[in-house]
């Protein structure tokens, strides 16, 4: 299982910017491998036979910018919000 939560944010209080600008980012990225694979007994020596194996992967992942109701951002020039996730599962 691969649970993650990336978050930047403006949550509260007053920010005065005059005239700056504010950026909030949130990045996250990773790459998930899941593998299954049938095993022998070593005691046993060689031998053959027939199973299934099976290779689960769960992920919940979560990646936010934000400015919060209330956070009282003011005077601000540009303002830029970016969340970006880039994640692979094989």
């Amino acid at each position: 299982m691969v649970l993650g939560t990336v978050q930047a944010a403006v949550t509260s209080g007053a920010l005065n910017l005059n005239g700056a600008d504010l950026t909030v980012e949130a990045r996250s990225g990773s790459d998930t491998t899941t593998t299954a694979k049938g095993s022998t007994d070593p005691g046993t020596g060689p031998s053959t036979g027939v199973g299934a194996s099976v290779a689960l992967t769960v992920a919940d992942r979560d990646v936010a910018a934000q400015i919060a109701n209330g956070a009282g951002v003011s005077n601000a020039g540009a303002v830029a919000l970016t969340a970006e996730g880039t994640f692979t599962t094989t």
